[in-house]
């Protein structure tokens, strides 16, 4: 009997019916794909961790591919949802650069997002000129393009895109393979760097855009490269995403840097390692090993050259790796041109030395300026320029103690708050008697004062080079402050000068000042600090250089005057007086 003619329709739909690679019905990864408006599936032609590609052709004829990514192939619905949100950026952009694949249609079905995209040329039918024809300036096709009209609502072409999708016609569907760069590698083996440069700067201006636009690849590698009509462009988009979302990790082991992906760093390190792989032949997880022969390449010096940029876009820390695709671009041109990138950054960095010395000397410049009138309006405004060549007289404050009646009372008074009292006279006289030009004071040592006063001095006068020692013996009785101070030479037992000093507690500030005037008037050098001591003086507290005036009159060792007996005195003295009063009471406090 006759084979059994088929029935109407039947030739149709095995033509419609998707088929693998092998020629064997479709098994789509969730059940039989969706239709797709105005496109018909022909057959698988790749399949992915998220979703498959098809081959499909238009009502118009044009071939495309379709990528369907399922909702089944993620673990919760937030990362699907951010692909699709991914692909709706990268939409409008793509058609605006020709190194970015275009996406010509997006859709939603169920459990699942889809987009049309532009159909890479045929490995099968791979011209060996078309790579060299590209690189050289020249347009490449392996046939006459079909160009779509903006008004087509099948390939959803944007009226203000700079280029149409330029898509070369298929002879075969059955034996269709995109060319990528990878199945250039697997043809050719390592690529010339004449081929390299060209697909380099195709690829960081594309990344430029993107990068410019927001948006990360994430998954830069060789078999994501295709060709479409001999351009080198960036395919595999499902990994695109915004900056601001990029944070799961995805990639390709090799390509991903030590950081993760997700930032515009990692996508340079992911085509520094694209372009180790072209430009050498050897795997990525070999960088940054050159090839075994490179002595016998006649491209040697133009590998080490490009080798130069690799090593930076590829460093393992992001902050040495370019700033930008646009930088990486900028010299990779550089070496296209036949520049070398070595002896540029060489210059570069003299540059940087000679700038980093020169900004260093004008700082140093300007602060010794900066000091010189400093110390000048300083000393001018103290009424004094010390001699530079002067030796400073040294003097060497011990501890004042009280001047208890006996020992039996010494306890009584150690305990007493006037121990405060002696140490802060002592810190008074540490800190003022530098301010006289021409004295310094060595450090406090309040510890000594648990030990004979004559002995330390003696120690001190044999193991210390200082020239006069000061002493105190401090008596505080109804509010009446007494002081007796002493002066040593270094090496005689009998103080140089004695004198003390009566006046009433809130007033002890007045009487540091003359104290200290009278020391300085002792060694020769008061007339020089004598507006030194009253600046500082006049720091502390109003009505204390009104004060000093009051107080010249009175003889050593007698009594100053306090403020109950100042009713005699002008008016403006007595606010004088009032006012430090509440002063010096406050900071006693």
């Amino acid at each position: 009997m006759p084979p059994e003619a088929p029935s109407p329709g039947a030739e149709e739909r095995d033509r419609r019916t998707p088929v693998a690679p092998d020629g064997s019905p479709a098994e789509p990864v969730s059940g039989f794909p969706p239709p797709i408006p105005d496109h018909e599936l022909i057959r698988l032609i790749a399949r992915g961790s998220y979703g498959e590609v098809w081959l499909a052709r238009s009502a118009l004829g044009t071939w495309r591919a379709v990528k369907m990514v399922h909702r089944r192939t993620f673990w919760h619905d937030h990362p699907f949802e951010r692909e699709f949100k991914g692909i709706q950026k990268f939409e409008p952009i793509s058609r605006s650069h020709e190194g970015l694949v275009d996406i010509l249609q997006v859709g939603r079905g169920e459990g699942c997002f889809y987009y049309v995209m532009e159909l890479a040329d045929d490995a099968s039918e791979r011209s060996a000129g078309v790579m060299e024809s590209w690189s050289s300036g020249k347009p490449a096709s392996s046939g006459p393009s079909i160009h779509h009209a903006p008004t087509s609502s099948l390939d959803a072409f944007d009226s203000g895109s700079p280029h149409c999708s330029t898509t070369p016609p298929l002879h075969d569907s059955n034996r269709y393979a995109p060319r990528t760069l990878s199945s250039e590698l697997q043809a050719r083996g390592r690529l010339p760097i004449a081929d390299c440069l060209p697909i380099a700067l195709s690829l960081t201006s594309a990344l430029e855009h993107l990068h410019r636009h927001g948006l990360v690849h994430r998954d830069v590698k060789p078999s994501n490269v295709i060709f479409v009509g001999g351009v080198p462009k960036l395919a595999d988009i499902g990994m695109v995403a915004e900056v601001s979302e990029a944070r799961s990790y995805v990639g390709t082991e090799g390509f991903i840097p030590p950081e993760g992906p997700g930032t515009v760093q990692a996508d340079l390190y992911s085509l520094g390692k694209l372009l180790y792989e072209i430009s050498t032949g050897k795997d990525r997880h070999e960088f940054p090993a050159l090839p075994a022969n490179l002595d016998e390449l006649p491209d040697k010096q133009s590998l080490i050259e490009l080798n130069a940029i690799l090593l930076k876009a590829c460093d393992p820390d992001p902050r040495q790796r370019y700033a930008s695709a646009a930088v990486m671009q900028a010299e990779l041109e550089l070496l296209q041109q036949g520049g070398s990138i070595k002896q540029r950054r060489t210059r570069q960095r003299r540059w940087a030395l000679v700038r980093t010395v020169g900004v260093a000397a004008a700082m140093v410049a300007m602060l010794a300026l900066f000091g010189s009138m400093l110390f000048s309006t300083l000393s001018h405004r103290l009424g004094t320029i010390p001699d530079a060549q002067a030796e400073p007289v040294s003097i060497f404050v011990l501890p004042f103690r009280h001047s208890a009646p006996s020992p039996l009372r010494r306890e009584a008074y150690e305990s007493d708050q006037d121990v405060c009292l002696c140490g802060r006279l002592t810190d008074a006289f540490i800190d003022g008697l530098p301010l006289i030009p021409g004295l310094r004071t060595g450090p406090r040592k309040s510890g000594w004062v648990r030990y004979d006063e004559d002995q330390v001095r003696r120690d001190l006068a044999r193991t210390n080079d200082t020239r006069y020692m000061l002493t105190g013996r401090v008596d505080h009785t109804n509010d009446i402050l007494r002081l007796e101070l002493r002066l040593y030479e270094r090496e005689n037992e009998t103080p140089v000068w004695t004198e003390t000093f009566a006046t009433t507690t809130v007033e002890v500030i007045v009487l540091e000042k003359k104290a200290v005037t009278d020391i300085a008037l002792r060694l020769g050098e008061s007339r020089r600090g004598s507006r030194t001591y009253d600046a500082r003086l006049a720091g502390r507290g109003p009505g204390v250089v009104d004060l000093a005036a009051d107080l010249r009159p009175h003889k050593r060792g007698t009594a100053l005057p306090c403020a109950g007996q100042t009713t005699a005195q002008p008016r403006v003295v007595r606010g004088a007086v009032h006012r430090f009063r509440r002063n010096c009471l406050a900071a006693l406090r």
